[in-house]
């Protein structure tokens, strides 16, 4: 872990293989120092050696595969530390291409996980998935070969796909903690505190945001110990999430400063996104609404140069609301993007709750709230737009003919479709009106019993969301079900019950109808 001492001695290493015409040791030079850069957060230097490494491997005939697939490896993270996901992308696939899967499964594993986060944070969860699929696949293999380093990674790579998906924050946070263990048996320090920044990104997934902003200070502490820079404009990103979602803007307004202290150091780019988006919620937190202005305008400049969509939409959010009654124009044409920002990227419609839960604080004072996109449009956007997927997912449930793939089926694909972050299915005998089976790939306490879910759905036979209007009000740490029956002939076959723990308004009586749609062709499959 001591990387400063190291570049002395690669620069000595560098003149010598210079001297010499040494190629493949040269070649292996250029990948240390770039690594070097790496770690140090000077991604500029870090891609410039990796691109010298590139081609001393393309010019040379004796560099074999694997050093061929390591070199466009280490220029693809250099892509994607800079946010710049589009040349990042072919330097992966390269570097698939001339990975030996057989010789070096760990190797080649660590390459499909860094490129499913380029789908991951520019929201396209389905093609992620497909990464995490394999790798968990082989991690569940008994023949894995114990890499603990490697190892580390792999956990840590996909716990970010159940955290930023919010699909199984669970799941997130285990895979997280597996990585923390096997980082720690080994004497790297970086490794640890990876798998801290994926602790921190599951727990506030799961809403416990005292956890994550726990961990978040130990992770600084520990960049700070250590010397580490790589990843830690992340841990600041992260921190600042979990403090805006509970109202701590001065708090994420002071991380925000700090990172922006060191414009050129931070990486991902990205991230810039999350310190104006801080200083404005702050500004305009404290009145100062001329220099809330200001900020957001920044943010919103670095999103169009920086589109990440999670971050991106509370800014377009903000800026939107802002921009109500002094600039009208400007403001229906930010909630246009707003719209299509959901429409081009479905699977993100939990940004509406968690965008609603940041700025509420903010306008508690106004007569009435309305955060964009305004609830009238985003409900009839909304319903349109459930209702493509319900068709379509309705006519995939209707082709599964096995049982045993039927069941995760109607789970996922409802959580898919409402944005609900868990899911159990009881299936009820027909005679007796009793649960036969309960398909359970989720765990959350019900506090309900199946007789209160029969009455209840024998008055509402649509299904019900509860607490509803009639039950005692939420805390914002409580929890949201929605229940809907799955009937067939008139008769109760089961029942879908959904769980989520963001406020207002991600279950309304209105997705009822919709899921109907759907839960009507689930009963005729089951």
């Amino acid at each position: 872990g001591q990387i400063q001492e190291s570049l002395p001695y690669l620069r000595k290493i560098q003149r010598w293989a210079q001297e010499d015409n040494n190629r493949g040791l040269l070649q292996e030079v250029y990948h240390k120092l770039g690594i070097y850069y790496y770690y140090q957060n000077e991604n500029k230097l870090a891609r410039e050696n990796f691109l010298l490494e590139l081609n001393e491997a393309l010019k040379s005939p004796e560099t074999n595969q694997q050093k061929l697939s390591q070199a466009y490896f280490s220029l693809a993270s250099a892509y994607f530390f800079e946010s710049n996901y589009k040349d990042s992308l072919p330097m992966y696939d390269q570097a698939l291409l001339y990975m030996d899967q057989q010789q070096f499964p760990l190797e080649y594993l660590q390459i499909v996980g860094m490129r499913s986060w380029v789908f991951l944070l520019q929201g396209d969860f389905d093609e992620a998935r497909q990464a995490v699929l394999i790798i968990e696949r082989y991690l569940a293999a008994p023949t894995a070969p114990p890499d603990l380093l490697l190892l580390s990674v792999l956990y840590h790579q996909i716990s970010y796909y159940y955290s930023y998906s919010e699909r199984d924050p669970e799941k997130a946070l285990s895979h997280a903690l597996k990585s923390h263990e096997l980082a720690s048996q080994t004497s790297f320090s970086l490794f640890q505190f990876s798998s801290l920044c994926s602790q921190l990104k599951a727990y506030i997934a799961l809403r416990k945001y005292d956890h994550a902003i726990e961990i978040g200070r130990k992770a600084i502490k520990m960049a700070e110990r250590e010397h580490i820079s790589i990843s830690l404009h992340l841990v600041y990103a992260f921190l600042i999430e979990a403090f805006l979602l509970t109202g701590q803007y001065q708090e994420a307004a002071h991380i925000a400063r700090k990172a922006l202290s060191h414009p050129q150091k931070i990486y991902p780019k990205s991230t810039i996104l999350d310190f104006y988006l801080a200083l404005a919620l702050e500004a305009q937190f404290l009145g100062n609404f001329a220099e809330a202005e200001n900020w957001i305008q920044k943010g919103y400049s670095q999103f169009s140069k920086h589109p990440s969509p999670y971050t991106g939409y509370i800014i377009l959010s903000f800026y939107a609301k802002i921009s109500e009654k002094t600039h009208p124009a400007r403001s229906a044409l930010l909630k246009k993007r707003l719209e299509k920002e959901l429409q081009n990227r479905p699977q993100l419609f939990f940004l509406v709750g968690k965008s609603r839960l940041i700025l509420q604080r903010l306008f508690a004072k106004e007569d009435s709230l309305k955060i964009p996109a305004l609830p009238s449009q985003e409900l009839q956007f909304k319903n349109t737009l459930q209702l493509e997927q319900i068709i379509a997912t309705s006519q995939l449930i209707a082709s599964i003919l096995d049982i045993d793939r039927l069941l995760p089926a109607i789970i996922q694909k409802t959580l898919e479709v409402t944005g609900a972050q868990a899911g159990c299915l009881l299936l009820l005998n027909r005679q007796k009106g009793t649960e036969e089976e309960i398909y359970y790939p989720h765990s959350f306490p019900i506090h309900f019993s199946l007789d209160f879910m029969q009455k209840k759905l024998s008055q509402e036979t649509k299904g019900f969301v509860y607490p509803g209007k009639e039950d005692a009000p939420q805390e914002e740490s409580e929890v949201s079900y929605l229940i809907s029956p799955l009937r067939f002939e008139n008769q109760l076959k089961g029942i879908l019950i959904l769980q989520t723990s963001l406020l207002s308004g991600l279950f309304e009586a209105t997705d009822l109808e919709l899921l109907n749609v759907f839960t009507s062709q689930a009963a005729i499959s089951l």
